[in-house]
């Protein structure tokens, strides 16, 4: 798939999308030319520039922001190596692979993010359908989150 490709598909099935502000530059470091082939920072600007034209909203989370070492589930963080693929919380004792709940950190993130800056009531943010969609997608990989957690996460005000 193109780039283009790729961003129609997002924004066609997405209002809002969150990503991780990450430095192109240091993962070049680490991973070499693999970075520049995916070309994330195109894709970067092209998943701006189409959230600009189609109204909807794009959001960088900072890059300090410990998505991978959080459990989505209960909050709890510790530490992870980049050979850790699955995520397992010693305090609620979930499983769940690290990208997806990365994943969802992110998303909650960038919820609570768009929340302050709109000074929007979290109440009309639709919880239960995006508690919904997350299970659904958690079930289709065998993976099972406390929805009522998730939902609370959602509606806890950030710590800054």
């Amino acid at each position: 798939l193109s780039l283009i490709s790729i961003t129609s598909i997002l924004f066609d099935n997405n209002d809002f999308v969150f990503m991780e502000d990450l430095t192109i530059k240091g993962m070049q470091n680490l991973w070499e030319n693999k970075i520049k082939q995916l070309g994330l920072s195109q894709l970067t600007t092209f998943i701006k520039y189409k959230a600009k034209n189609q109204g909807k909203v794009f959001s960088k989370i900072d890059r300090f922001y410990p998505s991978s070492k959080t459990c989505c589930n209960c909050n709890n963080k510790k530490e992870l190596k980049l050979i850790d693929r699955i995520y397992s919380c010693e305090k609620c004792v979930i499983s769940i692979d690290r990208d997806i709940n990365a994943s969802i950190n992110i998303l909650i993130e960038g919820i609570k993010n768009l929340i302050i800056e709109k000074e929007l009531n979290p109440s009309i943010i639709r919880i239960g359908d995006l508690k919904d969609y997350l299970i659904e997608r958690l079930n289709d990989t065998s993976k099972v989150v406390d929805e009522k957690k998730i939902s609370d996460n959602l509606l806890r005000k950030p710590q800054h």
